[in-house]
């Protein structure tokens, strides 16, 4: 491509937005933003460029090669921000290092993934989310995933699913069984993929070393999906609730039932359901597990998590608990959907002779009082003013 030519190209993975996209964008960061402050969440904003340290791979977050990684000019190594999450962890060990009360934040920032072969796919996203920090209670947990559920219904979406999982939960059935870190990665990736076929031929090969009703749970976990009284109700979890091997399973299991109630008195549950196999994406997840699906698009719209150990890797023992919606993706999906969460409004073309200027000008400051949108079209042809009136 001749260098005048890819000058009007943004780079692969980049775009321009203009238009009415870009206008539905604003629209639903609006009306998010305003759901979250109604559950009382306060904004907070990160820099877009971070140590690269803040994202190295010992705290669970993107891979170093997915980064895009830069030195300023005293030698230091620092990395478009790809994740949102421990920027915020940073800011709350520094400025809140000593503070017991909950810190709730929301957010509307640019990620940056260096991902080669995306097929389409975007490296610069638009998040829109909430952190709650120092709080480890189960109404921290159903906050958060409520505020996702209400800030989709803000914009107009009504067929969505939130599916919430359980890292404890899946931990401490993988955790005792002492494989190797591929072999884990094998386990994790049979379950995260819904493999069951796979996943019992891997598990064939560890019956040896691994007792059967511990098989017999984790093979379960790629049909383990549904209402949580479903779950509840199948029978490879009965050795779940009945043996003693399992407690710290149970004991996550029973966390769920306890986000459940509440979101059911919040009247938010016909938009969760519960896959007891969902994997985080992201290391630091160390309870329940957030994803959001619609109509229209293939990756999830939400994400997110509790991480508990990953603010005190920044010197603040607190944990940790929030989620984020990718407004990229969101919009996508409004507009495949035909909703709009732009409510239209109208421009008003002022059109003036020239020596008309001063009172149009005039004209135009009365309808900025009123908060009326408008413009000023000079017509030499004019004989008077008139205004003519256009749907935005």
């Amino acid at each position: 491509m001749q260098l005048q030519a890819r000058l009007l190209h943004t780079p692969e993975g980049f775009r321009d937005m203009y238009d009415g996209e870009c206008r539905d964008e604003k629209s639903a960061e609006h009306k998010i933003i305003k759901t979250m402050h109604l559950m009382g969440f306060e904004d907070v904003r990160t820099p877009g460029l971070e140590y690269f340290d803040v994202y190295k791979k010992e705290r669970g977050t993107v891979p170093g090669n997915e980064m895009y990684r830069f030195f300023d000019a005293d030698g230091n190594t620092l990395a478009l921000r790809p994740d949102i999450t421990p920027g915020i962890a940073r800011l709350s060990a520094r400025y809140f290092a000593d503070s017991s009360k909950p810190l709730r934040f929301c957010y509307c920032e640019q990620t940056y993934r260096n991902i080669p072969g995306l097929r389409g796919k975007l490296k610069e996203r638009t998040q829109t989310g909430v952190e709650l920090i120092g709080d480890d209670s189960v109404l921290a947990d159903a906050d958060v995933i409520i505020t996702a559920v209400k800030s989709l219904l803000s914009v107009g979406m009504k067929e969505f699913q939130i599916e919430v999982g359980s890292a404890a939960f899946l931990n401490s059935l993988i955790e005792p069984l002492s494989l190797s870190d591929e072999d884990m990665a094998t386990l994790r990736n049979h379950i995260d993929n819904k493999n069951k076929f796979a996943l019992k031929a891997f598990l064939d090969t560890k019956k040896d070393r691994i007792p059967k009703a511990r098989i017999d749970v984790l093979t379960g976990l790629t049909d383990d999906f549904g209402t949580l009284a479903e779950i509840m109700s199948m029978e490879n979890i009965k050795p779940v609730t009945e043996d003693d091997s399992f407690y710290r399973t149970y004991e996550a299991l029973k966390r769920l039932k306890k986000i459940d109630d509440i979101l059911g008195a919040y009247g938010v549950s016909d938009y969760v359901t519960y896959d007891l196999g969902l994997i985080g994406k992201l290391g630091y997840y160390t309870g329940i597990i957030i994803r959001g699906y619609t109509y229209g698009s293939g990756e999830s719209i939400v994400s997110g998590g509790r991480y508990d150990d990953l603010v005190s890797q920044f010197g603040k023992n607190a944990p940790a608990v929030g989620m984020a919606i990718n407004m990229d993706l969101l919009i996508e999906a409004l507009r495949k959907s035909g909703i709009n969460p732009h409510k239209p409004g109208k421009l008003i073309h002022i059109i003036t002779p020239p020596d008309r200027m001063q009172d149009a000008v005039k004209l135009r400051s009365d309808f900025m009082e009123k908060e009326k949108a408008s413009d000023i079209i000079i017509d030499e042809n004019a004989v008077s003013i008139r205004t003519e009136e256009e749907d935005q």
